[in-house]
Formats: C-alpha cells, sequence, structure tokens
C-alpha cells in the first residue's frame, strides 16, 4: 500500500468515526438519560422505602417500650404503696412466724386484688429475728439467718425503699425484691419488709404484633459487673428469639452476658440505659447491623431489650429496590438490540458518506506530496464546490508562496555569509598583547560589529559597535558604517573625535530616525602599551588592574551615531596597560542575557568571572564568558546579538 492509500484510510476512518459520533452519541445520550433517570426514580423510591419502614420500626419498638415501661411504673407505684401499709401493720402488729395458716399481709392482699399475680411472695423480717413469709414455704427463709438475705441486708444498710436482682429461693428463677425498711417513730431500724416480684410478670406486659419481623430477639437485661472483672456488663435474665407472640421466655438459670460487636458500642448503650430513658441505637451484634431499642433501668434493675436486624427493616425496600433494578436491566437489554441495529446501518451510510467526502483529500494528499519534494508547480482541480473546493484554491497558492520563501531564505543566508566575511577571520597580533574578539548573531543576520584595523607603526584601532534592532536592516547599516570607519580610520589617525563626527555626519543622512549605533573605538599602540578611545553611547566598558586585583567600569563619551548631526565626542582617559591587565568591551547580549524566570544577567557577575579567571589567555576568558551567558540563559531563547573583544597585557 502506498503512503498515499494510508493517509487516505486514516482520514476516512476519522471522518467515519465522526459520523458515527454524531449519529450514535445522541441516541445513547438519550437512552442512557432516560435510563439514568428511571433507575434513579427506582432508587430513591426504594430508598425512601427504606427510611420509611426503619422510622416506622423505630417508633413502632420505642412505643412498645415506652408503654412497657409506663406499665412497670406504675406497678412501681403500687408496690411502693403497698410496701408503705405492710410497714404500718409490720411495726404495729407482732409477726407470728410461719404460722400453720397465716391470714394474707395486707400488702400481699392489696397487690393481689390490684393485679393478680403481681407478686409471688412477701418476707417481713424484725432485727430481734422473728420473721414471717407469705405463701408459707419450707425453702423461703430456710434453716439460716434470714436477716443475712442480701436484700435485707441491703435495706438496713441504706434504710430506703430497695429493689434487688436475686434468684427466687423457691422456683430458682429471677426475680425482683422490692424491700422497705420498718422505722420507729425516732427514726430506728427495727426490720424490713419485702415484696417478690417475678420476672416472668414483668415479661407479660411485652407482646410484639404477630406480624412483626422474623429473626426479633426480645431480652430482659440487668446490668452489673461481669464474672471476673470490674467492668460493667448486660446480663440476660429471659430471651425470645423471634418476634412470634406465642414463643414463651426462656429463663436463663446461668450467666449469660450481652456483648456488642465494637467495645465503645458497649459503652454507649451501658451510659444511655444509665440515665433511666429508654432509646434506640444502630450498632452491630454477632457480624450483624442491628437495631437496638431499650427501656431505660436505675439501680441495676432489669430492663428490656429488643434486637432488631437492619436487613428485616429494609426487607420490603429491598425486594422494590431489586424489582427496579430487574425492569431496568430487562429494558436495557431490548434498547441495546435496537442500538446495535441503528449503529450497524447508521455505519454503512457513514462508510459511504467518507468515500465520497475523502475521494478528494486524497487528491490533495497526492499533490502535497509532489509539493514536498520541490515541485512548486504542483495544483489540484477539486469541483466539489465546498470547503474542500476552498482548500485546494488555498494548496494551489502555497507552490509559489513556499518557493518565494525558499528564494527569501537563500537569500538571507546569503547576506548572513556576506556579513560574517566582512567581520575578521583571523585574530589579530600585536607585540606585548592578546587580543580576542566574536560575534554571535540571534538571527541569520546581526547589527553587531566588531573589528581589528591595523595602522602601522605598531599600531592597531579596534571597535564594537551595536546598530539598534537585528535582522537585515541593522546588517546593513553594520555594512555601511563598518565601510566609512575603514575608510577614515588611517586618515584620521588618533583624532578620535572628528572620526566620530565624520561617521555620524554619514549615519545621519543614511539611515531613519528610529535607528541608532553605538560604537567603541580605540587606538592601541604596543610601543607606549597606551590605548586612546572614544565611546559613542557604548559601555560599560571592564578594564581589570592586576596590580591590586580590581575591576572599574567606564561609560560612554557621548550620544549614540545617527542621532543628531550637530555633535562632538570627546576622548576618554587613555587606558595604559600593565602585565596581567584586561580590557573588556562587549555589547548588552551579554549582561541583558536572561534566565527562564526573567531575570538579568548583570555586570555583577561578569566582573566576578574576569576576576576569577584573570590568569587565563585572553581567548579563554572570551571562551568562559559566552559559556556563563550560555549556562544562566539555559534554554531560554538569545533575544539579541552578542559581541565581545577581550585585550590582555601579556
Amino acid at each position: 500500500m502506498t503512503l498515499t492509500g494510508v493517509k487516505s484510510m486514516r482520514i476516512r476512518h476519522k471522518l467515519l468515526v465522526l459520523l458515527l459520533i454524531f449519529a450514535v452519541v445522541p441516541l445513547l445520550l438519550s437512552i442512557a438519560t432516560s435510563h439514568y433517570y428511571f433507575y434513579r426514580s427506582g432508587v430513591h423510591l426504594a430508598e425512601e422505602a427504606e427510611r420509611q419502614l426503619s422510622s416506622q420500626a423505630h417508633g413502632a419498638l420505642y412505643k412498645l417500650i415506652d408503654s412497657f415501661q409506663r406499665i412497670q411504673e406504675r406497678d412501681h407505684h403500687a408496690m411502693e404503696a403497698a410496701l408503705d401499709l405492710q410497714a404500718v401493720q409490720g411495726i404495729n402488729s407482732p409477726i407470728v412466724p410461719f404460722a400453720p395458716d397465716p391470714s394474707p399481709p395486707l400488702a400481699y392482699s392489696f397487690l393481689q386484688s390490684y393485679r393478680p399475680g403481681a407478686v409471688s411472695r412477701q418476707y417481713t423480717i424484725l432485727e430481734t429475728g422473728r420473721s414471717s413469709c407469705y405463701p408459707l414455704h419450707e425453702q423461703c427463709l430456710g434453716a439460716s439467718d434470714p436477716r443475712q438475705m442480701p436484700w435485707y441486708r441491703t435495706t438496713r444498710q441504706l434504710q430506703v425503699q430497695t429493689r434487688t436482682l436475686a434468684n427466687d429461693p423457691v422456683s430458682g428463677k429471677p426475680v425482683v425484691m422490692v424491700a422497705r425498711p420498718l422505722l420507729e417513730a425516732d427514726g430506728q431500724f427495727i426490720g424490713a419488709t419485702a415484696l417478690v416480684r417475678p420476672v416472668e410478670v414483668m415479661l407479660e406486659d411485652l407482646k410484639l404484633s404477630e406480624n412483626w419481623f422474623s429473626g426479633t430477639r426480645e431480652m430482659l437485661v440487668a446490668t452489673g459487673p461481669e464474672e471476673g472483672t470490674k467492668e460493667s456488663g448486660l446480663r440476660i435474665l429471659a430471651v425470645r428469639e423471634t418476634g412470634d407472640a406465642d414463643t414463651l421466655w426462656q429463663n436463663l438459670h446461668s450467666q449469660s452476658w450481652l456483648q456488642p460487636d465494637k467495645p465503645e458500642d458497649k459503652k454507649l448503650l451501658l451510659q444511655q440505659i444509665s440515665t433511666g430513658r429508654g432509646g434506640s441505637l444502630k450498632m452491630g451484634f454477632q457480624g450483624v447491623e442491628t437495631h437496638w431499642i431499650f427501656s431505660g433501668s436505675t439501680n441495676s434493675e432489669p430492663f428490656v431489650l429488643i434486637l432488631v436486624p437492619h436487613s428485616q427493616v429494609i426487607a420490603q425496600a429491598v425486594a422494590a429496590r431489586n424489582h427496579v433494578v430487574e425492569k431496568i436491566l430487562k429494558g436495557l437489554g431490548i434498547s441495546g438490540v435496537l442500538l446495535i441495529c441503528a449503529i450497524t446501518a447508521v455505519f454503512f451510510t457513514a462508510f459511504l458518506a467518507s468515500q465520497k467526502v475523502t475521494r478528494p483529500l486524497r487528491t490533495l494528499v497526492t499533490a502535497a506530496e509532489n509539493l514536498a519534494g520541490g515541485n512548486y508547480r504542483s495544483r489540484v482541480e477539486i469541483e466539489t464546490n465546498d470547503e474542500v473546493a476552498e482548500l485546494g484554491q488555498v494548496f494551489n497558492q502555497l507552490g509559489p508562496a513556499l518557493e518565494e520563501r525558499e528564494r527569501m531564505a537563500s537569500s538571507l543566508a546569503l547576506a548572513g555569509d556576506i556579513q560574517r566575511q566582512l567581520l575578521p577571520q583571523t585574530q589579530p597580533l600585536l607585540s606585548g598583547f592578546e587580543i580576542f574578539g566574536g560575534s554571535e548573531p540571534c538571527d541569520e543576520t546581526g547589527g553587531d560589529y566588531y573589528d581589528f584595523i591595523p595602522l602601522g607603526n605598531g599600531c592597531l584601532a579596534l571597535a564594537v559597535g551595536d546598530v539598534s534592532g537585528h535582522g537585515i536592516g541593522a546588517a546593513l547599516l553594520m555594512a555601511g558604517a563598518r565601510g566609512v570607519l575603514r575608510s577614515h580610520a588611517t586618515r584620521c589617525d588618533l583624532n578620535l573625535p572628528t572620526l566620530f563626527a565624520t561617521l555620524n555626519e554619514h549615519l545621519c543622512q543614511d539611515i531613519a530616525d528610529e535607528q541608532f549605533m553605538t560604537l567603541f573605538y580605540g587606538v592601541l599602540t604596543a610601543k607606549t602599551t597606551m590605548l586612546h578611545w572614544c565611546s559613542a553611547g557604548h559601555g560599560p566598558l571592564f578594564f581589570y588592574r592586576c596590580r591590586d586585583k580590581t575591576i572599574a567600569e567606564f561609560g560612554s563619551t557621548g550620544l549614540p551615531l545617527g542621532i543628531i548631526a550637530e555633535t562632538s565626542w570627546e576622548e576618554g582617559v587613555p587606558f595604559v596597560f600593565e602585565a596581567g591587565d584586561i580590557l573588556l568591551v562587549g555589547t548588552d547580549g551579554i549582561w541583558e542575557a536572561r534566565n527562564p524566570q526573567g531575570k538579568a544577567l548583570g555586570t555583577e557577575r561578569l566582573k566576578a568571572l574576569i576576576c576569577s579567571r584573570a590568569s587565563e589567555p585572553a581567548a579563554q576568558i572570551h571562551t568562559s564568558i559566552l559559556e556563563l551567558v550560555s549556562r544562566f540563559r539555559m534554554d531560554s531563547h538569545q533575544e539579541d546579538d552578542i559581541t565581545l573583544t577581550v585585550i590582555k597585557a601579556v
């Protein structure tokens, strides 16, 4: 396959893809947008259902717990009132221990009439050792001293009403002992009376709906120090594993402790329970995200805790979400089939259209290859009456324009060669001195100028100039100034102001107002090692004294050339060289060179380099300065011509 064929195929493919994009993308966007919003609507409905179900579950469970807690508080107040009555009776009436058929105590009778089965037993114990139990049972008090029973000792110690969780000595099941101290009028403790409330009776008021979530756990829990540790824990007293209302509560005779997955969750739960108010938390339990709904508890009293798996709360929402996803996938499948059919039809249509469009482009490619090969007469004829035809017309104009540009480039290259021939081709030889000069233009041609003019009798004229701007115009002005300078240099000898006036007169006549030229010109005499010089706006000059290792700057002695016709120049103080002294004359392209950050090189770095390299030959000093400029500029473009002449006495 030819190169032309390869390029046309690439264009054809790109055009084909472009046509497909314009045809298919809107369809894809439309389908994707509709499905996206359909999907988001379904997800939003599912999330809203999940939120509503979770909120309803929390509300229903919390309402159940709150109602249960209110009933317990009501029963608690009733037991307090009954114990108050029993306390009066226990103080004023003698106690007959273990009578064959004792009559029911006042508190016991009151509670049975208030709520049958609310209490299972009543004790009355005096400090004298006398005691009674109703209903009578041989294990009610046991053979030991009844005053050593935990609930009695706690009541005697605190002398306030107490509630103690214990195991019933008769049934072995957990019960709550509600006790009240018996006090004389003067406050002396004479005994205590207590009611026994079975835990099972407390749980009769907690009944979940028959339609409640499967997997729900209902528990009766008490707080207290865990066995073997001082940390508070959650002891399970009774449990119902499912939400079935007919499932019986199972009392746990052994120590069983409830542990959330995270220790910090356990601390938070205990902290909220200790406030005495019910609440709810969402925590992990046995690796499952679970809702914990609980009643409040104080003084280590039992409380109800219900655990509902979060998955059960949102089961209906998950089912709705899955239904939406299923419908969306089905719709996407149908849309995908239709989309494939549409893409196939569009592909063949776009392929035929791309063939028609790329045919004239192949013609342009062939003509462009001929043009690249140097055939500037290459032409194309395209009759499509569209932008491609306009492109063909533009292409037909490229050949002559490129041919003209090539001629211009050749002319500039020739001008650059000619300009370089005008500059010194060799370094001058002068007894007692090393002299080295050079110039680097920033374009094909430059406006900087330097020259060495032998004057005979051991004299050498040195010139360094800088024409404003750069390029072909500056190069032409430099060439003219060079001719005038060389033609008058030998005649003016050491009369430098006259030489500058003559050169200025010629330049004012030949150049425009916006152009000018700076020039340093000096005559160096080997016999006297003296340099007479004059500067028209050219500076600074850098003169290094080897004797005291110092360097000084010298400015110009007059205006630049070509600005004002009637002006004059003064000759500078002559430089008298001693062995090791150095004079450096350059153009501003050196110290005005800038790095990528836009900072100029400046003269201080240049003077430091001269001092550090003063012992080296003039050629090496010249090279070191150019390397300094190059390193400082880094990869920045050279913005101005650089010219430098180094004169060193040896």
